[in-house]
């Protein structure tokens, strides 16, 4: 459980952080779908149960991030 709230305060504090090291959890906040990629420390659970959809490396992610990257 402590592990759980910490990297998810951590991947909200900083989306960099979480996009190299959370992606299946950065996919949830910043991808088309917020239906989807429901798990913060794995993605085990949404490739499980099929709620895992991709969006690092999509184009369009690749074009926003490029707009939002310090």
């Amino acid at each position: 459980a402590i592990t759980y709230f910490v990297l998810h305060r951590k991947a909200h504090l900083d989306h960099h952080w979480a996009r190299k090291w959370l992606p299946h959890h950065y996919d949830h906040h910043m991808g088309k779908d917020q239906q989807s990629n429901w798990g913060v420390r794995s993605d085990w659970i949404d490739n499980m149960i099929g709620t895992r959809k991709v969006w690092k490396g999509s184009l369009r992610e690749q074009l926003r991030y490029s707009k939002i990257k310090d």
